[in-house]
């Protein structure tokens, strides 16, 4: 049965915020989330079941419970990327190494779809994060605050959503 993590539960890891616009910052704390959801858990909260395979300050790679495959996280350019990949070899830089390596393409098979990272962690008063997982899947969905930026979400000018879903179908793909 799925859970529900979310930045207001008493234990949820505590994030740094930073008004920089970018940057490594952002990243650390959308690990910070994944690992404490997924991984360890905390207080009040049992994890989803999943692994953490391999950590560096640019890449994070997890593997679901159920050992269906791997998923890393890389961070670049103000973006993550996410590979999936059928089997873990180590890693290329700070890219996963594996059996039927993929990411998803954007329209037109140009590069990579990446989700936007930039402003996760910019504002404590608007910032937040929810995760609905298991130990096959995982929903994410992150809140920012990019004041200057044509964006609105709710009528908070200067808001946006990072949702991201990581998990099998119904076959166990």
């Amino acid at each position: 049965m799925a859970t529900l993590y979310q930045y207001s539960d008493a234990g949820a890891p505590a994030l740094t915020y930073t008004t920089t616009v970018g940057g490594l910052a952002h990243f650390t704390a959308f690990k910070t989330v994944l690992k404490a959801c997924l991984v360890s858990g905390y207080s009040g909260k049992d994890a989803a079941g999943w692994e953490l395979i391999a950590e560096g300050a640019s890449h994070l790679v997890l593997r679901p419970g159920s050992h269906s495959g791997y998923v890393c996280f890389t961070f670049g350019s103000n973006t993550v990327t996410i590979y999936l990949a059928a089997t873990f070899l180590g890693m290329n830089g700070d890219v996963i190494a594996g059996d039927g390596l993929k990411t998803g393409l954007s329209a037109g098979n140009s590069p990579p779809q990446r989700i936007g990272i930039m402003w996760f962690v910019r504002s404590a008063s608007i910032g937040s994060w929810r995760v609905v997982a298991d130990d096959r899947t995982m929903v994410f969905v992150g809140t920012g605050y990019s004041q200057g930026y044509d964006m609105e979400v709710g009528g908070l000018a200067g808001q946006f959503i990072i949702p991201l879903y990581v998990g099998e179908d119904s076959r166990g793909n």
